[in-house]
């Protein structure tokens, strides 16, 4: 991954060892995504998750409402921040035919004014969407991590690529049948018009130029391309409650907190419409943003995330419609975002 395009010269405001290896950090003076001078802090967090050193302020831009983590790593350092049982690295023990097939309760059908039709993942643990391609279809996963999303489109016979910033996946990807490309974000090696959906489930976020990423999936895509991806919903009311305590925040890796105003402003500004964003529920975070809020520090990775079991789908799902009722359908805890190229060739 390139080092940040940021308009001013950063302040190295900290440096200690990790890794046997030197990390600096960037202090932003600007705001990411509009550059304004103002943004207030809303607290400070450290790596909860994978146990890193490291302090960081959530900031909130007072004209646009983005928020992001200040300061943060180089991103030529960030994978250090990555610990080798990182979730995304496992494979969940998933067989490997277990092929997600959603019946049509469990899914969230959108139309677009191009006339094609899109299955969201509504009820699944991830929210994956599986748009309707035809075989032979060329997709690209950034992000792809272990592979479970990967072998849900070899299934569908789509001729399928997988991109992501650890590099000992590549043969875990192309023994599945795929093609692994290494992260050379925002840059992406592929011709114009080349791919007919991109997809980035819970990657945005990590990403250190999320407009020009998404400005060179827009230049990939042909015309009525799909990009479809999810992130953690700042906005929601885990956020708001557990603040430093919250799984889904993740920082350093995390950099960008997204709400449903801010995302819609990046997939603008890359020249990409947001056909429709919805709250995707779960209740992935919250059995360990509960621990960490009662002071445990020793939380094991597999213990991060509350397994989403039938009994547990149940309670979220009456956890989501309560919380929709009473505070709006922006309080779920990850957003899916459904995005068309409307660019002629």
């Amino acid at each position: 991954m390139t080092q940040s395009i940021i308009s001013h010269a950063p302040t190295i405001i900290n440096i200690f060892t990790m890794n046997c290896s030197e990390s600096k950090y960037l202090d932003l003076q600007k705001c990411p995504l509009c550059g304004s001078l103002n943004s207030q802090l809303l607290f400070k967090a450290n790596d909860i998750l994978m146990g890193k050193p490291g302090e960081y302020n959530i900031e909130e831009c007072t004209e646009c409402s983005f928020r992001f983590t200040n300061p943060r790593p180089y991103a030529e350092d960030i994978f250090n921040y990555y610990t080798s049982d990182y979730h995304c690295y496992r494979d969940d023990n998933r067989k490997k035919n277990d092929v997600t097939e959603s019946s049509d309760l469990e899914n969230k059908v959108f139309t677009s004014n191009s006339g094609y039709t899109l299955h969201g993942g509504f009820w699944g643990s991830r929210g994956w969407v599986f748009p309707n391609l035809q075989k032979g279809a060329k997709i690209l996963e950034i992000g792809c991590g272990s592979g479970g999303f990967i072998r849900e489109c070899i299934a569908r016979r789509w001729e399928t690529l997988g991109m992501d910033l650890n590099p000992d996946l590549e043969p875990v990807i192309t023994q599945m049948g795929a093609k692994f490309l290494p992260t050379t974000l925002p840059i992406i090696d592929l011709p114009d018009s080349y791919l007919d959906a991109v997809f980035a489930w819970q990657v945005i976020e990590h990403l250190y130029e999320p407009v020009e990423t998404l400005t060179e999936i827009q230049r990939i895509l042909k015309p009525n391309g799909i990009l479809a991806f999810s992130v953690p919903n700042s906005d929601c009311w885990q956020f708001h409650l557990f603040k430093d305590k919250w799984a889904g925040l993740q920082v350093p890796t995390h950099v960008s907190h997204f709400s449903e105003k801010t995302i819609r402003q990046v997939v603008e500004k890359s020249g990409l419409k947001v056909v429709e964003i919805y709250g995707q529920n779960t209740i992935g975070c919250l059995c360990p943003s509960i621990l960490f809020s009662m002071g445990r520090k020793n939380v094991s990775l597999s213990d991060q995330w509350t397994p989403l079991s039938s009994v547990n789908k149940i309670i979220d799902r009456f956890l989501s419609i309560l919380i929709s009722l009473l505070f709006g359908r922006n309080q779920a805890e990850r957003l899916t975002v459904i995005c068309i190229n409307n660019s002629q060739e």
